[in-house]
C-alpha cells in the first residue's frame, strides 16, 4: 500500500504563497500603530510634573534586586547539600547561614530564609516521625512513608526556590514556625 501523495490544487498553492508574501523574512507581520489606536491622554497628565503619584513599593516582583532573588533561592536550594555533603543536619545549616548571614541587610532572603530553616526542620521532624511509624509497621510502612516524606520534601524545596526566583513571597505547607 505504497500509495501516491495527494497533489495541492494550483488554487491552494496560490493561497498558501500569498499569505506567506504578507509575512516579513522573520515570520513576522508588520503592523503599523496608529495615533488613533491609543486612548486619548487627559489634558491634566499631559506633563510629569502634574501626574499622580505612584503607589508605595508593593514588594512585588520588581522591587527585589537580583542580587536578593540569587540568596533568597540559595536559602532553598542549599538544602539539596544533603546529597553532596555527608553532615547530618546540612539542610537545616546550610540555609541556617545564609539566612544569619543576611536577615539584617535583606528583608527578601529574611523571610525566605526563615521559610527554609522551619521547613528543613520540620521536615527533618517529619522524617524521624515516618521512621517510627515504617518501623512499627514492621519495615512495611517504611517503604511507604519514608519515600512520601522525601519526594515531597524534594518538590517542596524546588517549589520554594522557584517561587523566590519569581519574586514570590512562598510560606511551606507542613511546616511548623519555629524560628520567627
Amino acid at each position: 500500500m505504497g500509495g501516491r501523495r495527494p497533489r495541492r490544487s494550483p488554487a491552494i498553492a496560490d493561497g498558501m504563497r500569498c499569505m506567506m508574501s504578507e509575512f516579513d523574512r522573520d515570520g513576522f507581520e508588520e503592523v503599523p500603530i496608529g495615533d488613533s489606536e491609543l486612548p486619548p491622554v487627559p489634558p491634566e497628565f499631559e506633563d510629569a510634573a502634574s501626574a499622580p503619584p505612584m503607589p508605595a513599593d508593593t514588594g512585588g516582583p520588581l522591587s527585589i534586586s537580583s542580587e536578593e532573588r540569587g540568596w533568597a533561592i540559595g536559602a532553598h536550594a542549599s538544602a539539596f547539600l544533603t546529597f553532596v555533603v555527608p553532615i547530618p543536619g546540612i539542610s537545616i545549616l546550610a540555609p541556617l547561614i545564609i539566612w544569619l548571614m543576611k536577615k539584617d541587610t535583606m528583608p527578601y532572603v529574611d523571610y525566605h530564609g526563615k521559610e527554609a530553616v522551619n521547613f528543613n526542620i520540620s521536615f527533618f521532624i517529619w522524617f524521624i516521625v515516618a521512621l517510627i511509624v515504617g518501623l512499627a509497621l514492621f519495615l512495611v510502612g517504611a517503604f511507604l512513608t519514608i519515600p512520601i516524606v522525601g519526594i515531597t520534601w524534594f518538590v517542596l524545596v524546588i517549589i520554594g526556590a522557584v517561587k523566590a526566583s519569581n519574586g514570590e513571597y512562598y510560606r511551606y505547607p507542613f511546616t511548623i514556625r519555629l524560628v520567627n
